[in-house]
């Protein structure tokens, strides 16, 4: 390599042509990301100090709030990167469990219900295994002819009558799409919670684009002019979403959480200290990221 060459690859970046140096992205979010953090960290701690339980509704409430920390804790690393796009796909999971335990207990029967739950998703496993079955007999695979009988023996079996409708033309099973045949629209818009069905239109109306790497999701980079400010733009419309998303899941969590009966019971001190916290973030500290927060007045009781 020349000495010219060797000059050129050792000159920092703030010094290349049209090369910027900005501070980390997501730094001013750290006070908002820690709250989701310590918080997922308490659901650990309380279910470590539980120990062991039994099968049956406690372990079924255990799993679905393992899963909501899991769903928090992948929000916290995408948002600490400004990747909102992407954990709003975590956020619509959170929300899905959130509506689909709150329909849960406005049934006359939790334990019935959970059960029906359950079944809802064993139809939905052995359905997936057939699907996966004729995956690997289509790219040539080893395929366990044995298991795959099992799996469409079970699925003409009475097990799974009360999760089919009308059959289709051609006579095959027209499965229900959810374990109350309600979809997640129906279930949100006919939450008794305030803010159930514009957290709906958030996630799976204006989010949605993103979930599915729609068009609309990539309109902005296509269109944005190149201004000279114009990383500035970006980084403020990414934290003003970011934001949204982590606050949005903090609560929906504590919701969730506090819809589960047989886990630890969540401490009413931490959590009014969590939504403290966030409710500083967003009326003080918000500036930090150089735009308005988009719910206006900031009420931590009606969003969760």
């Amino acid at each position: 390599m020349s000495t010219k060459r060797k000059q050129n690859s050792r000159r920092p970046r703030s010094e290349i042509p049209g090369v910027r140096i900005i501070p980390h992205p997501g730094k001013p979010l750290k006070p908002l990301l820690t709250v989701l953090t310590d918080v997922a960290a308490a659901v650990d701690k309380a279910l470590v100090e539980a120990g062991p339980v039994p099968a049956g509704y406690a372990m079924f409430d255990r799993a679905v709030l393992i899963r909501g920390a899991n769903l928090l804790k992948a929000i916290v690393l995408l948002s600490g990167e400004l990747h909102w796009e992407v954990a709003a796909s975590s956020a619509r999971q959170l929300f899905e469990l959130v509506i689909n335990m709150e329909a849960l207990a406005a049934m006359p029967s939790r334990e019935d219900a959970s059960f029906r739950y359950g079944m809802f998703g064993l139809l939905q496993k052995t359905r997936a295994h057939l699907v996966r079955q004729d995956y690997e007999r289509a790219t040539g695979r080893a395929v366990d002819e044995t298991s795959a009988a099992r799996a469409a023996a079970l699925l003409a079996s009475p097990s799974f009558d009360t999760f089919k409708g009308k059959p289709k033309a051609d006579g095959s099973p027209r499965w229900h799409t959810s374990w109350n045949a309600k979809s997640s629209r129906d279930m949100a818009y006919g939450s008794s919670h305030p803010l159930r069905r514009a957290q709906y239109d958030q996630l799976f109306v204006l989010w949605s684009e993103e979930t599915h790497a729609a068009p609309g999701a990539l309109s902005a980079s296509m269109f944005r002019t190149r201004e000279t400010d114009w990383t500035d733009v970006v980084l403020t419309d990414d934290r003003r979403e970011t934001a949204q998303i982590a606050s949005m899941a903090l609560f929906l969590f504590l919701a969730l959480w506090e819809s589960l009966a047989n886990v630890p019971r969540i401490d009413h001190d931490e959590s009014e200290a969590w939504t403290e916290r966030v409710s500083k973030y967003v009326q003080e500290d918000w500036s930090a990221t150089g735009a308005a927060f988009a719910w206006g007045t900031f009420q931590p009781s009606a969003i969760s």
